[in-house]
């Protein structure tokens, strides 16, 4: 009995082991179409299904002749278009011939295209260049093929991105927009997002490209991340110089079909000083529907007042409107009145009204309308 239970604890490791090995060999047949000699195609045919990371290996040889050959590695999923198989940096791969003999063998992965696929083709492409010779007699063995076991049987990665809040919730976005920045900046913004992801199967890579890419950084361009995990990336804006500054931030991973993609909108202006006034220190005459339109700061405190004469105002109704905007996207807006009480010891005749504004995050624009039945002078 004691045997017999060592052997069955052997065996049944043995079994596991042989599941979830991860490189195996994938058997194949090949065939001729037409003749090397004449431009033709050796083809090698076979099953990639549940199977990534493909690897096809062969050796060429071949005679020394003043008659020039080339072999093309190629690949089809329909037997009918071909596709040059490239390395990785995006050259085709060839077999050349030459004067002298010569032999050379390829260890090549195969685009990602070919995985999971009930049939793939792959051919050495035979081409004929001007020259005159003998025929240098090309040759192709030691074909092997390998791939290894695709855990997720052919499921596409998935992606979602959310943004960290200050209350640590996160939040699913599709762009990550910046307060309107003032410069000299002190430091640069910085958001935080969360990449999820399930059925990954290689690094995340991250990159940010577009007209100003320039302006934002990310603090890691490459994570790697299991279904059930994540990673937190930072994405900071660095305005160096005045403007509206838009860029994308591209997440992508392997057998993902498009990246995840996200906006980035940042913009930045020149400090004013402090106190300075961004309406014309002088009386006006308030009408109806009389506005101003004011450039903000985001998250900034302003100060908005006017006085006036307390006997000319009356029973007039005369509200103010503030309007906040991220450009021409209305943010928030809230409403007050103008009022002819005052403190019965104060004589004289002006009211001071003086309101306190917070500009809201990302506002860029404040626009301030006056609603009046009458003209108030101020």
């Amino acid at each position: 009995m004691r045997v017999r239970n060592i052997f069955l604890i052997v065996l049944f490791s043995f079994s596991i082991n042989c599941v979830f090995a991860q490189e195996k060999e994938i058997n194949y047949s090949s065939d001729i179409e037409g003749t090397l000699k004449d431009n033709g195609r050796m083809i090698v045919v076979f099953s990639s299904a549940n199977t990534e990371n493909i690897a096809f290996s062969s050796t060429i040889s071949s005679r020394g002749s003043k008659q020039k050959y080339s072999l093309t590695l190629q690949y089809s999923l329909d037997n009918k278009k071909w596709n040059d198989v490239k390395d990785k940096r995006g050259r085709r791969i060839e077999f050349v011939t030459n004067r002298k003999a010569r032999t050379q063998s390829y260890k090549v992965e195969l685009p990602s295209e070919c995985e999971d696929k009930d049939t793939v083709w792959v051919s050495w492409k035979s081409q004929r260049h001007k020259g005159k010779g003998r025929y240098p007699e090309l040759n192709i063995r030691k074909i092997s093929i390998t791939a290894e076991f695709d855990k997720f049987l052919g499921k596409k990665p998935v992606l979602s991105v959310s943004l960290r809040t200050k209350d640590n919730t996160n939040k699913k976005v599709d762009s990550l927009i910046y307060n309107h920045t003032p410069l000299p900046y002190t430091y640069p913004q910085t958001k935080r997002i969360v990449v999820r992801g399930n059925y990954i199967r290689d690094g995340i890579k991250l990159s940010v490209t577009g007209r100003d890419a320039k302006y934002f950084k990310i603090n890691n361009d490459d994570i790697k991340i299991d279904s059930a995990g994540f990673e937190i990336i930072s994405v900071s804006y660095f305005p160096f110089s005045e403007g509206s500054h838009t860029a994308t931030l591209n997440i992508s991973t392997k057998k993902l079909d498009n990246p995840v993609t996200l906006k980035l909108f940042g913009s930045s202006a020149k400090v004013t000083e402090v106190n300075y006034n961004y309406i014309d220190d002088k009386p006006l005459l308030i009408i109806d529907k009389t506005t101003y339109r004011i450039p903000v700061f985001s998250e900034m405190d302003y100060q908005f007042k006017l006085s006036y004469d307390k006997n000319k105002i009356g029973d007039n109704n005369i509200s103010v409107t503030y309007k906040w905007y991220r450009d021409n996207q209305l943010l928030f807006e809230m409403k007050d009145k103008l009022k002819n009480e005052t403190d019965a010891t104060n004589t004289k005749d002006d009211i001071l009204y003086c309101v306190p504004l917070t500009s809201p995050q990302y506002s860029n624009k404040l626009q301030i309308e006056f609603s009046t039945e009458s003209n108030l002078k101020i």
